[in-house]
């Protein structure tokens, strides 16, 4: 096979409309990359919305389909069959169409898997709970603690189906034998699924990337605005924002929430009387169009992301950016020089980190600059489209060592 395989199979679950993914926007950019390079490109779907077509969620369909789908059978093979893959590349299998999809396809060609969150060690795919990064099923009792708390959906019956998953492909050897390569977006994330049993030379750092733009969408004059872009959830450290804001008083600037989630209501409680405005979900175009105009982009995470996508999103378009310091959003930046951090959960410390940037916006707009040219130097497409081609390289040679010499 070409060190580029030419015919790739992609197989992605796309999330619930309901709730807004960054994982979903990753694939279509990697589906679309791939074809603006020559490659022939064949999906396989599967619609979560799917679960939402009754007036009661189907969750006990969950529980039976994504430990082991073999519904799905019949569909794998006659793509097999029909395309002929030479690489199956997969972003996500949750609920729907379950790791049973690797030995489905089996040895017919070399497997990718795009590790987008931690669903693999962790129920709630977040490694956070009760306000706090939480790493309890990364230790030796696995998912035990995280059936025990309910983390998935808060119902441990739920939890259960989720962890089940995971373990059942553990012991069945799936992830040791039947992927051939784990694409993971940080090195801290690449520490993490090393230290419960992945196979470390198999795991394989590439961040993501943001298409390319017209330089149209590049804004020299600004509105005097903060951003937020993201799943409206407790994990993204919302509360700690709106206490800022009510920190600052009737002299804050106006703050724009883009996104949707079960806090919602909450939030907007907690937000009333303030100089803040939730806009619920965008279109794709319009999220780029505040993003540009914004003076600053927030990103207040209280838990362990796994990339950060907004945020070169938004270093892309020369818009400055103020994040947490958890792992590992300082990694995409230089604090004073490319963006700003402060320490997660402490409202005190984000509104003198926003005053001082705010106070001074010469120096802020060159914090924009020097993002846009961080931007530029690690997170292009060109870049990104090298590094994939690289790991699947290094998928091909895995899986001819594993197979005897098969090429």
């Amino acid at each position: 096979m070409d060190r580029k395989p030419k015919r790739l199979l992609l197989a992605h679950n796309y999330y619930s409309t309901q709730s807004p993914s960054g994982e979903n926007t990753v694939f279509e950019q990697e589906k679309q990359l791939l074809k603006h390079y020559g490659h022939v490109v064949e999906t396989f779907i599967e619609e979560s919305d799917a679960l939402y077509q009754t007036a009661k969620p189907s969750w006990a369909k969950v529980g039976l389909l994504a430990p082991y789908n073999i519904c799905i059978g019949s569909r794998v093979e006659k793509i097999l069959n029909d395309f002929r893959p030479n690489l199956l590349h997969v972003h996500n299998t949750f609920p729907l169409i379950s790791p049973a999809i690797f030995r489905m396809v089996g040895d017919r060609c070399p497997k990718v898997m795009t590790l987008h969150n931690y669903r693999l060690i962790c129920p709630s795919a977040t490694l956070f709970r009760k306000e706090r990064p939480c790493f309890d099923c990364v230790s030796s009792l696995g998912p035990l603690p995280g059936i025990f708390h309910g983390c998935y959906r808060n119902s441990r019956l739920a939890t259960a189906s989720v962890a089940a998953t995971a373990f059942l492909h553990k012991l069945i050897g799936t992830w040791k034998r039947h992927v051939d390569a784990f694409i993971v977006l940080s090195e801290y994330q690449k520490e993490i699924f090393a230290s419960t049993g992945l196979p470390k030379h198999k795991i394989h750092v590439k961040p993501n990337s943001c298409a390319d733009i017209p330089i149209s969408w590049v804004r020299h004059e600004r509105r005097p605005v903060c951003i937020f872009v993201g799943r409206l959830s407790s994990e993204k450290g919302l509360d700690t924002l709106i206490e800022a804001w009510r920190q600052w008083g009737t002299n804050a600037p106006a703050l724009k929430i883009i996104g949707d989630g079960g806090l919602r209501e909450e939030l907007q409680r907690s937000a009333k009387g303030l100089n803040v405005q939730f806009m619920g979900i965008l279109s794709p175009e319009q999220v780029k169009e505040e993003m540009a105009m914004a003076s600053l982009l927030i990103l207040p995470s209280k838990c362990v992301e796994t990339f950060g996508l907004v945020v070169i999103e938004a270093m892309r378009l020369g818009t400055p950016v103020l994040v947490s310091d958890q792992e590992p959003l300082p990694d995409l930046i230089d604090h004073g020089d490319s963006g700003l951090i402060f320490k997660a959960g402490n409202s005190s410390e984000l509104i003198r980190v926003l005053r001082d940037a705010w106070c001074n916006p010469d120096a802020l707009r060159q914090i924009g600059e020097k993002g846009k040219k961080a931007f530029e130097n690690r997170f292009t497409t060109k870049r990104n489209y090298e590094m994939l081609m690289e790991i699947y390289s290094r998928a091909h040679f895995e899986f001819s060592n594993s197979h005897g010499g098969r090429k």
